[in-house]
């Protein structure tokens, strides 16, 4: 097609248009998977139907063991999917239950995902993988609901302080590496949770919290941000591209209206994280016409802005 196109250009012949596509095409689109050996992405694929399945059972199966069996299968079929060279390379993009986010700068991807226990529980399971020819799969266990002090702790993945992640932003700051992991907890059939984590790296093994986040003007920092609501109001926790920075709810107390204590909600303003030279700088009030033009819009909880689903994919039009 190349020759044939050149002769053309030289003969001074009108050309249609889909050959110049299609000549732009050949030289700038690379084949998906290309790093990938063709018999281990036929294995990945069928690992990927399986997890399709388990995934989807893991959300909706209304048996709590099959849910459960479902989640260790999930476990096992992930490992095995991604012990292929080259693994880090295949999107995983027909399994939709799970959270798969990539950090800015590609140096690793991790997975989360939601079990129900119960009404009242809610167990988190995930896995981190290097971005390396060769797997660096790194698995994370929930222990969320021993952990004391959730706002202070260092932990590790051993005891994870679970959440489904659906955003990441990167800062650097005095030459390290901080990762900022935006993430859901159903936490109790009461009350939800957004969670501000902190992951780092400390000799090549992954490290979470660390008191970079700043909660006020007063110099007062934590180690992640929790973020308590009420299960019937909207809270908003994301990242805004436009100002470099990251946004949440002011909440409020006020008494609830079936008498069961006083709960958190929304005031319908907004606080905000500057990401400024590696430093996150705190800002009470971020929008200035908050009511009006400039303010974030309301959502469904489980659903992200400018058309994307919790996960960060394109959501598809009814």
């Amino acid at each position: 097609m190349v020759t044939q196109l050149r002769l053309a250009i030289e003969s001074k012949m009108i050309i249609p248009v889909k050959y110049y596509i299609l000549l732009l095409c050949s030289f700038f689109v690379i084949p998906a998977f290309s790093q990938i050996a063709e018999e281990d992405l036929k294995s990945i694929q069928t690992y990927e139907d399986s997890m399709i399945v388990d995934a989807f059972l893991v959300v909706n199966d209304t048996m709590d063991f099959m849910r459960f069996e479902s989640t260790k299968n999930l476990i096992i079929h992930l490992k095995e999917g991604l012990k292929y060279k080259n693994s880090f390379q295949y999107p995983f993009e027909r399994l939709k239950s799970i959270s798969i986010q990539y950090a800015p700068d590609n140096s690793f991807r991790i997975f989360t995902w939601q079990l129900k226990v119960t009404e009242e529980d809610y167990r988190y399971f995930g896995a981190i993988q290097m971005n390396t020819p060769e797997i660096q799969l790194v698995p994370l266990s929930d222990r969320s609901f021993e952990i004391t002090e959730t706002q202070e702790a260092v932990l590790n993945p051993r005891n994870w302080y679970g959440a489904l992640y659906y955003n990441i932003q990167h800062i650097t700051q005095n030459d390290k590496d901080y990762y900022l992991l935006l993430g859901y907890d159903a936490y109790s059939q009461r009350d939800r949770r957004k969670v501000l984590e902190v992951l780092s790296f400390e000799e090549n093994q992954p490290q979470f919290g660390a008191p970079i986040i700043p909660v006020d003007t007063m110099g007062n920092y934590v180690h992640r941000l929790l973020l308590q609501y009420h299960n019937t109001a909207s809270v908003r926790l994301n990242y805004d591209e436009a100002k470099n920075a990251i946004f949440y709810d002011h909440l409020i107390t006020i008494p609830s209206r079936d008498g069961s204590g006083p709960i958190q909600v929304a005031d319908g303003s907004y606080a905000g994280l500057k990401l400024d030279q590696g430093q996150m700088k705190y800002i009470d009030k971020l929008f200035n016409n908050q009511a009006v033009d400039d303010a974030p819009r309301e959502t469904p909880v489980l659903v992200g802005r400018k058309g994307k689903d919790l996960f960060g994919r394109q959501r598809k039009k009814n």
